[in-house]
């Protein structure tokens, strides 16, 4: 069903394309939605082609929107998923980072949309084995979560265990072993069994 539907819509955008219309933001959520059901099949390079696409129409649509972070977004996730499998160096923190910016930009302070972005970041950097830039933005993750939900809160419980993780690849264990703690505490309080 998956497969009959990404033909339909490659044979759509040649059709498209072939017709010599202006690009458009209806277009680009195709593109989009092309893009998400290529990576969940995991065809990568295929899915960051039509991501790159859209963001191309969005931005020079939409400008530094909330649509065109989410497009960096999703565009850095799938091309970090592709550095992560092939251990070959993509774009794809530069697209976090960019996303960021915007959402930055776009919702003064602290907002879960750039906790998100700060998050993906961190699990790129973690998964490269690069555990100290890692921390650094887990940490930043941890602050802003802190700051918008308390310090009693799930997502504040996950972020301290990837923290500890962090922390604990780098011989840093009083620091690992406080986050652990740290995670320990706010399950038992909130009373759930995982993070």
């Amino acid at each position: 069903e998956a497969k009959r539907a990404l033909t339909c819509l490659r044979e759509g955008l040649r059709l498209y394309q072939s017709s010599q219309r202006p690009l458009n933001l209806k277009l680009a959520s195709v593109m989009c939605e092309m893009g998400s059901l290529l990576s969940q099949n995991g065809e990568y390079i295929d899915s960051a082609s039509f991501f790159k696409f859209a963001l191309h129409v969005r931005k020079s649509s939409l400008g530094d929107s909330f649509v065109v972070a989410r497009n960096h977004y999703s565009l850095g996730v799938t091309l970090a998923t592709q550095e992560v499998f092939s251990n070959i160096s993509t774009e794809a923190f530069s697209h976090f980072e960019e996303a960021l910016r915007i959402c930055k930009q776009e919702f003064e302070g602290d907002n879960i949309q750039a906790s998100v972005i700060i998050h993906a970041m961190g699990v790129l950097k973690e998964r490269k084995g690069d555990f100290l830039a890692a921390s650094n933005w887990f940490k930043g993750e941890r602050d802003m979560l802190i700051s918008l939900f308390g310090e009693d809160h799930d997502s504040v419980a996950s972020v301290s265990s990837d923290l500890g993780t962090c922390h604990f690849n780098v011989g840093k264990y009083e620091s690992a072993r406080n986050m652990f703690q740290d995670t320990l505490r706010i399950v038992t309080q909130i009373g759930r069994a995982h993070v």
